[in-house]
């Protein structure tokens, strides 16, 4: 009598559990030593600038002034006449020389001018009003 034998199929299916590892944590110290930077002095050149400023002209209206007549009033004032005399020590007169003739007079000095006269004129009103006078 003939063994029965068992034949296997000829694709196997092999299962495989997950594997579950366990990873401890790790210290690790890391020095870092100090690092010197030498920056050196940076000279920085800067040329000078030209601005070109373009002239401004303002136009200044002519300013009225009425002035009363009191204050345009000129007073005339006589000059000052002051006598000076001086005392000069006698010497005698030098020996060998002609006599001398006397000194001639300096011309008289004119009369001082007097002070000029100037007139302020009352401030002008602020631009904001409008100009007083005027109908309208």
């Amino acid at each position: 009598m003939p063994e029965e034998v068992e034949t296997l199929p000829d694709e196997v299916e092999v299962l495989t559990l997950p594997v579950e590892v366990e990873t401890p944590p790790v210290d690790v110290e890391v020095e870092t030593l100090p690092v010197d930077v030498e920056t050196p002095p940076v000279d920085v050149e800067t040329p000078p600038v030209e601005v070109d400023t373009p002239p401004v002209e303002v136009d200044t209206p002519p300013v009225e002034v009425e002035t009363p007549d009191e204050v345009l009033e000129v007073v005339l004032r006589p000059p000052v006449v002051v006598e000076v005399t001086t005392m000069l020590p006698l010497l005698p007169p030098p020996p060998l020389l002609p006599p001398k003739k006397p000194p001639k007079k300096p011309p008289p000095k004119p009369p001082p001018k007097p002070p000029p006269i100037t007139v302020t004129p009352p401030p002008l009103p602020p631009p904001s009003k409008p100009p007083r006078g005027k109908g309208a």
